[in-house]
Formats: structure tokens, sequence, C-alpha cells
């Protein structure tokens, strides 16, 4: 069954159900925001590099067709400095137009209400799923997500950040994936996505409130294939987030 945003609902949820509510705390902005966390950039090789900036340019044409949004999303690359800026330019990736910061995580979340919960993204299966999405979230998603080159170096940066609540999204359980029949390839696939489908499916959820909706077609197509039907389910095309 899908896990619609209904069967999560401690709190409002902005865009959701209850645009213009009320309940938010003064000062807490009234949309999603959503930061990419470059940080990993200093470990990565040049090969590397280039795949994450492809990804960040995926995640941005993303960000672009949900400008009018139900509930209004921020996109920005943080700790993406000069070198970074340079690699994207001399890629064509028309850079110039992305929202950036050079500053580090660390120092762009204190300029941030401390009311409003922020949640780091990790592919981990011990860390508890995410349930739902509402106004004034904010939600960090690694530069390295794409890739298990470096097991467990997210959810390690997550719990240096002591303001971070580290979630994963709730893949398995929306889409129901027999992971007792994989390899370990197709283990590691069911968690560990691109940084612009994670980007993709945060956005998707908060248009539908339907999780399964949301995940599958932003899984790898070997992973897609696998997910049984619901009845009256309609086939999952690829979603357009996941094409440079």
């Amino acid at each position: 069954m899908p896990l619609l945003v209904d069967e999560f609902m401690h709190r409002d949820t902005l865009g959701v159900n209850h645009p213009g509510s009320s309940f938010l705390p003064q000062g807490l902005p009234r949309h999603m925001e959503v930061l990419i966390d470059c940080s990993f950039w200093g470990a990565m090789a040049e090969e590397e590099r280039i795949r994450l900036c492809k990804q960040l340019r995926c995640a941005e044409r993303c960000h672009a067709k949900y400008r009018n949004a139900k509930l209004p999303c921020s996109l920005v690359f943080v700790g993406f400095d000069e070198r970074m800026t340079q690699l994207a330019s001399s890629l064509g990736m028309g850079a110039s137009s992305w929202r950036t910061r050079e500053e580090g995580l660390e120092s762009f979340l204190k300029g941030m209400p401390t009311c409003r919960r922020t949640v780091y993204l990790v592919p981990d299966e011990e860390v508890p799923p995410l349930k739902e999405i509402a106004a004034g979230d904010c939600f960090v998603i690694g530069g390295n997500v794409d890739k298990p080159l470096r097991p467990k170096e997210a959810s390690t940066r997550a719990r240096e950040l002591r303001s971070c609540v580290c979630l994963r999204l709730p893949i398995l359980e929306a889409t129901g994936l027999p992971t007792s029949g994989m390899d370990m390839r197709d283990q590691e696939g069911a968690q560990v996505l691109c940084l612009n489908a994670v980007v993709s499916i945060l956005l998707d959820f908060c248009q539908s409130g339907d999780w399964r909706a949301a995940i599958k077609p932003n899984l790898p197509k070997r992973l897609r294939h696998m997910v049984a039907r619901v009845p009256g389910e309609a086939p999952v095309m690829e979603a357009s987030s996941l094409r440079p």
C-alpha cells in the first residue's frame, strides 16, 4: 500500500493539506528547503567530481519544474566553492544560474531558525524512515549519496551536525522490494540513489503525498521492474530526473 502523508500526520503539512496554516511558529519559513552538502568534494577523484556536477545540474532542472508547487521549495548547493564553479562552468552546465553558497554547511545552518526540523538524509538501512514532510522542514543531501565508495561517510557527517536528525527515504517500506532475494549490488542500489533522484522524490512526494508514486520512477531501472504492481497501478516510466 502507498505510504500516504495522512498516515503520518503528527503535525501540520503545508502544501499537502493545509496551505496558509497558522500552525508554524513565528519566523519559520513557509516552504521546504533542500541543501546539497558539497563538503565531500575534496575527497573525490576528478571523475566523481564531474559526475557530481552532472547530478547537480539534473537536480536543478528537477527543481525548476516545481517553481509553482503546492509546497514551495528552495534548492541550495552549500559549500560550493570556486573550484566547483570553475569545473561546472568548464563543462557548460550553466552553474551561474544555480543558487550556491561558498560557506560550509555548519555555518549555513547556524543562520537558520532553530525551531525548524533539519533532516540529513542517509542511505543506511538501520536509521528510521522519513514519514512526513512539513513546511519549514530542511533536508540535507550528501554530495556523495550516489555511490557507496566511502561507506557510512554521510551518516558520520550527519552525526557531527548536532542540529540534524538522521533519517532515510522509506524506499523498502513504500515499494516492498524483496531484499532477501537481492544480490549485494541491488541491496545497495535500493537505498543508495543519485542525489538528483533524492531531490525528485522529495518534490514528487510533496505533490502527491504518496511515497510509492514518488519513489518508484526514481529507482534504477533494474530495481523498478522488481517492484510488484498493485491493482490498478499504471506502468511506471523512468523519472526525467534520472536523465542528464
